[in-house]
């Protein structure tokens, strides 16, 4: 799987380093869309590019 138009493909997701330096992370998901529907029952948020800048 790769984007149609961009060579790079960004997950949403969240991100919590504590002070003992370990990380604790979780992807974004959302309900699935027609092309995965009767195989998964979520799908990844993926962002653009030009949404990750800003």
């Amino acid at each position: 799987m790769r984007p149609e138009d961009e060579d790079l493909m960004l997950f949403a997701g969240l991100a919590v380093t504590q002070l003992d330096l370990e990380t604790d992370s979780v992807i974004i998901t959302t309900n699935p869309d027609q092309r995965i529907v009767d195989i998964h029952g979520r799908r990844t948020v993926v962002s653009s590019h030009e949404h990750a800048q800003e």
